[in-house]
């Protein structure tokens, strides 16, 4: 009997006799202790792949550099892989002929993968996360529209914790096939605080204040060295910048800035330098306006 014809029949709902069964199948001659050994077989497989998995899992844990996701999806194939094995070897002793029970698994493949493309597009994309140095566990990571640190990269998501305390989970295909900017990859950043003088303030005078209120902060790095900046000429005064280099973690920035900034008002008050209110003249010019 031909995989067409039972495959004919199946889609009619004529379920197949017992003789076109063993003819599809190929068992012309069965015995019981082929079926006792089989099972034997398969079983001792099964048993087998739970320890290969766990003694995977501990050599690739120990001896190499993979990620945790790495190393249980390497260590779960090699569980499947001896399952095959166990479950050919099986089949074989019966004498079941594997080429029609083959292309049936092959259709059965076929079926889900485009079933569930989303989900194999999402674990491809794993995969390639996995061999990417775009970031590791414990990176603070900007993709999707999240910010946070990366928690876990699972066969469908990376999981981010927000500053704020909540998980979100990114799909894969999005991650690589989207911008990933590594916040946390060189150990530092850097954030700046804007402040305008009044016009008749010393710029140098200016400059040394912001350097000294930087530099006073716990919460910012002291190599590299603060560096302040003249930024631009403005109606109402002259706006200047104080450059500085913290920790990487969006909490570890909102920190620095709130503490720099706080600084740099006290240092302004004790060095006698105004920071001017926006200006608005009114009137025609000769009286005092524009």
């Amino acid at each position: 009997m031909t995989f067409g014809r039972l495959a004919a029949g199946i889609r009619s709902q004529q379920l197949p006799s017992s003789d076109e069964l063993e003819a599809f199948l190929g068992a012309d001659d069965w015995k019981i202790i082929d079926f006792v050994v089989a099972l034997g077989i398969i079983v001792a497989s099964l048993l087998v792949a739970g320890l290969v998995r766990r003694l995977g899992r501990r050599i690739l844990s120990r001896w190499t550099n993979m990620s945790e996701f790495a190393v249980d999806l390497v260590s779960r194939s090699l569980g499947w892989v001896v399952i095959l094995i166990g479950f050919i070897s099986g089949v074989s002793i019966i004498g079941i002929n594997l080429g029609p029970a083959v292309v049936l698994v092959l259709v059965i493949v076929v079926v889900l993968f485009f079933a569930g493309r989303g989900i194999m597009a999402n674990f491809a994309a794993g995969l390639v996360l996995q061999g990417s140095p775009m970031f590791t566990l414990g990176d603070v990571i900007e993709t999707g529209g999240a910010v946070g640190i990366v928690r876990a990269v699972t066969a469908r998501t990376v999981v981010l914790e927000t500053a704020d305390g909540t998980e979100v989970a990114i799909p894969n295909k999005a991650v690589v096939g989207g911008i990933v900017t590594n916040i946390s990859k060189l150990g530092y950043r850097a954030s700046m605080v804007t402040v305008e003088a009044a016009y008749g303030s010393s710029v140098g005078e200016v400059k040394k204040a912001l350097r000294e209120a930087a530099a006073s902060c716990d919460e910012a790095v002291s190599e590299p060295p603060p560096e302040a900046l003249l930024l631009a000429f403005r109606p109402s005064g002259i706006e200047f910048a104080v450059r500085f280099w913290h920790e990487p973690g969006v909490v570890d920035q909102m920190r620095a800035v709130d503490a720099v900034a706080t600084a740099v008002s006290a240092s302004f008050a004790a060095s006698g330098i105004v920071i001017p209110l926006p200006q608005v003249r009114l009137g025609t010019p000769g009286e005092g306006g524009y």
